[in-house]
Parts: structure tokens; sequence; C-alpha cells
């Protein structure tokens, strides 16, 4: 049936999606959509977060092993990294972190609340322990 919207020309039929290489770009958009998409993934969205929630973050202190660290949620910051870019502040705590703070390196470290995924570690302030 012709919608209004319509170019003409004859119906092409489905989409091949094997005809084509797909550019690294479609790849991780289409990604992104399969995770943000996925009600099994359990991923927090930002204004379910409160100030005080506690939870855990999954990073490598020394070696290959992987180590948990505690993060508990101080706040976000609503557009303070441009429209609709928000900024979750949260207190790291657990194995060196207690005397080192922060850790270069650990950026990308995923972080959860409440077993769902709100993001990952992006950067902090240098001497931020309290």
């Amino acid at each position: 049936m012709r919608r209004h919207h319509d170019m003409g020309g004859q119906d092409a039929g489905p989409v091949d999606p094997t005809g084509h290489n797909h550019a690294p770009w479609e790849k991780r958009v289409d990604a992104i959509m399969r995770l943000v998409g996925d009600e099994k993934r359990q991923l927090l969205r930002v204004d379910e977060l409160r100030r005080g929630m506690r939870g855990f973050g999954l990073t490598t202190f020394q070696g290959t092993e992987i180590d948990t660290f505690e993060v508990e949620i101080l706040g976000v910051m609503k557009g303070a990294l441009g429209p609709r870019m928000d900024l979750v502040l949260v207190r790291l705590s657990g194995g060196p972190l207690e005397h080192t703070g922060l850790i270069r390196g650990m950026s990308g470290s995923p972080i959860y609340i409440d077993g769902r995924l709100i993001g990952a570690f992006a950067y902090g302030w240098s001497y931020s322990k309290d």
C-alpha cells in the first residue's frame, strides 16, 4: 500500500542485511541499541539514582585479577557535560582506594547499583578523597 511519503517507483522488497559490510560506526550503533533496548540487561537510568545508594565497581588493581570496589552515589549534576549529558558523582572506597583515591587506568570500570549497571567510571579529581 502506497503512503503519502513514498517517493514512487517499484516496490524493492525487504532490505537484505547481508548485502554490504557494515562500517565500524554502524556496528557500534547496533551494539549500543541492542544493549540499551534489552530489558534483560538491567540498566539503571540516571533518574532512578538517589543520594546514598551503594553499589560496587569492577577493576584490576594489579595484574589480571578482577577486584571490586565500593561505590556510594553522592548526587547527579544534570546537564553538566552538555544537553542530556549528566554527571554522576560518586565516592569510591575499598582496596587501595582507601589510601590512594582514584587510580589512573580505572576508566571504563563498570559500576553497578542493586545489581544493575549505571555506567562506567570515567574520570575524577586529584586529591578528591573527601
